[in-house]
């Protein structure tokens, strides 16, 4: 089987897709840019997964079955947004590997982290700062901020190492995404609910008393059994009718998730 992955724009979720299928034993191709009617043809693909917008099929005829990870209303296209959708690909995990050297885990370390828009949240960052009690903070945003413990830009294969080896992670509240990350990484999550010194009582908790918070409805075991990014791409292909690619995608992931034969989860 040939699988053509058309990229028309850069989306971290979208490409957490091609990543799956990359580990799959079949023919996978891979174009973006313009079109070549010519190119589509000669690979001769049985299947393409794109991400054009609005396009309800791939905009080149050909017999391929296509799947559109976009917001249009067809059977074959699906959606990341549209929480209302049959076809709604809901949040997911990738896998990042958490190992660290020795000699490495201090650049990893911290007390509390935290890796997003620091807008919601100000004041609750001031407070970090204000408490009479030392706190090592590390702040990661794509932007430049005038924010003490602000370290620049992290790479998102990072993000895991950073979770584990901190204290607590801060993760504003419905940021489920966010919030299984730091569980599979066997992070510490703590909710930021916009009640500051709510957050900061926790705060201090686990750093000065080791305290570790848990989330109701969320474990590592069930987020890696039933969320990852390898289950999302499974759907996907047993919606559209590819039963036996679907199996080999799960089959992918129990390599990928699991330590051995035994589903000891890493």
């Amino acid at each position: 089987m040939n699988i053509l992955c058309y990229r028309y724009s850069q989306d971290l979720r979208f490409e957490s897709i091609l990543s799956v299928l990359s580990k799959v034993k079949y023919n996978v191709g891979y174009a973006s840019g313009e079109l070549s009617e010519k190119n589509i043809a000669d690979f001769k693909p049985d299947v393409i997964v794109h991400n054009i917008p609005d396009a309800e099929n791939f905009p080149i005829k050909n017999s391929a079955i296509s799947i559109n990870i976009n917001e249009t209303n067809t059977d074959r296209s699906f959606s990341f947004k549209d929480e209302t959708s049959k076809n709604y690909i809901a949040r997911f995990v990738d896998y990042k590997d958490c190992n660290v050297n020795a000699d490495q885990i201090n650049k990893y370390r911290s007390d509390i982290l935290y890796i997003g828009s620091p807008a919601p949240f100000v004041t609750l960052l001031n407070l970090i700062h204000d408490n009479n009690r030392k706190i090592v903070f590390k702040f990661f945003n794509h932007k430049p901020q005038n924010i003490i413990g602000y370290c620049g830009m992290c790479d998102v294969k990072d993000y895991f190492k950073f979770y584990r080896y901190a204290k607590g992670s801060i993760v504003e509240h419905g940021d489920m995404s966010r919030m299984m990350d730091i569980i599979v990484s066997d992070g510490n999550p703590i909710i930021y609910n916009k009640n500051n010194e709510e957050c900061i009582e926790k705060i201090i908790s686990a750093v000065f008393n080791n305290e570790r918070y848990t989330i109701d409805g969320l474990s590592k075991k069930d987020i890696i059994e039933n969320h990852t990014s390898f289950d999302r791409v499974a759907k996907i292909f047993k919606t559209v009718g590819l039963n036996k690619v679907a199996e080999d995608i799960i089959d992918n992931k129990k390599r990928v998730w699991y330590k051995n034969e035994n589903n000891d989860l890493l």
